[in-house]
């Protein structure tokens, strides 16, 4: 009977490990993305702000935004970003999608992100 409990904690150590290197694995490739993701939510409150006091068109809002996520390592289009005014106020919305792949089990997931946000104008 002591020979069969040992084999179970060599079970358990294997089990635990695979938890631990599939828990690695999804963390760096799911964090990185993630992480751009909220830094550029970030940035484009201060480009909302900016855009705002400086009254900037729509079109050089889109192409400061576009530019804004390529230094985050997100890909949009000019399609991607929206621009409304209401009143005094300008919303930025930007939808972008970011594909995960998860080359060990040939999968790939796609991330949907939704930044946006809402600036007075004339007012920084």
């Amino acid at each position: 009977m002591a020979r069969r409990q040992q084999g179970g904690g060599t079970a358990s150590f294997i089990g635990v490990l695979l938890v631990i290197v599939v828990g690695v694995y999804v963390g760096y490739t799911v964090f990185p993305p993630y992480y751009n993701a909220k830094e550029f939510q970030t940035a484009l409150v201060n480009e909302g702000v900016r855009a705002g006091a400086r009254l900037y068109s729509d079109e050089t809002i889109i192409k400061e935004i576009v530019q804004l996520a390529r230094s985050y390592e997100i890909k949009i289009k000019s399609d991607d970003v929206k621009v409304r005014r209401y009143g005094e106020k300008i919303e930025l919305i930007v939808e972008y999608d970011v594909p995960l792949e998860f080359s060990l089990i040939n999968y790939t997931y796609v991330w949907h992100f939704v930044a946006q946000t809402i600036s007075h104008k004339g007012m920084i």
